[in-house]
This record gives C-alpha cells, structure tokens and sequence, in this order.
C-alpha cells in the first residue's frame, strides 16, 4: 500500500507486515493501521512510504478490511499477484531451511498443496478486471493489480517497486 509524497529526498522505505508472522489477522489489522497512520518524517530523515502486506491467497473478503485502511488513511492500494509455475514454488518450499510458520521441506509441499487446492480469488482494480484489465465490474478498490507468473517477470515487479536502491526496498518485517 504505497503511501507518500511530498517534496525532499527520494525514499524507498517499506515496511513488510505478514499475519503468520505477527499472529493473527486483528494482528496485522492493527498493525497495518499504525504504519499506514504514521506515514511520513522520521528519524534520520527517513520516510515510511509503503507498508508490504505479504499474505498468501487472500480472499476477497480477507483483503476488504485492508483495503477499507487504506481508504481510511488515503494510501493507495496496490495487489501484486505472484502467480509462479506451481513446480517453482514447489522446489522453493522444499528447498528451504526456515520459514516463519515451518512451511518447508515435504511437510511445507503438503501444505502449498492444499493452499494451491483452494484456488486463488484474483483481486481486481477498483476499476473491475484483474491484472489491469478492465472487465466493466465494480471492483475491489486496488489502484493497480499486476501479476507475474515467471521470474522474469517478478524480478522486473519487484524491481519497480524497489526504486533506486534495491537493498533499502525492504528495510525491515515488522
């Protein structure tokens, strides 16, 4: 949810808040709500301009409180859709050593399995159509959806979100 503006340095500071990691979905509500709140200065001149809600497979409903923040707080609301090969995210579950709820090795596949089962409820732009496409619905209220199904292309998604300096894009998971 970029949110921002004003004159003065460029920043590229985001704040990444995920629900596994901060417990539950009131968690991350309150969360999302005290950073979107305090947009703006900081210390050393640093400014807050985008808050990262890394969930996976939202529902249509499960992004609404979300997006009713963001209208709230005037951020705008962005969904960036990770829609990989499914042997992709397969190898990188199995591949890896930690993750924040133990989703790794053959019982974190499992677990990818029944997620990907589930199906994805593809968010929409407040203009309806999903991935920028307009299709005449109402729409969920994201400014901009985009997707990328390769790593090509989630290089180049992420990369336009990082701005000028790629290791400042991500400061820090709150």
């Amino acid at each position: 949810t970029p949110r921002g503006g004003g004159g003065g340095l460029p920043c590229f500071l985001w704040k990444v808040v995920c629900q596994d990691e901060v417990g539950s979905k009131a968690k991350l509500l309150k969360r999302v709500q005290d950073l979107l709140s305090g947009c703006g200065p900081s210390k050393g001149g640093r400014r807050v301009i985008g808050v990262c809600v890394d969930r996976t497979n939202l529902t249509v409903e499960q992004r609404a409180p979300l997006l009713e923040l963001a209208k709230e707080t005037g951020a705008v609301a962005h969904s960036l859709v990770f829609a990989l090969p499914v042997g992709t995210c397969i190898e990188r579950v199995r591949s890896r050593s930690t993750h924040a709820t133990g989703v790794v090795g053959e019982g974190g596949v499992r677990v990818l399995r029944m997620l990907m089962a589930k199906g994805l409820e593809r968010p929409s732009s407040a203009q309806g159509g999903q991935g920028g496409e307009r299709d005449g619905s109402q729409g969920e209220g994201f400014a901009l959806v985009a997707e990328a199904r390769d790593q090509e292309a989630l290089e180049k998604l992420l990369g336009a979100y990082s701005g000028a300096n790629t290791a400042a894009a991500v400061e820090a998971r709150d």
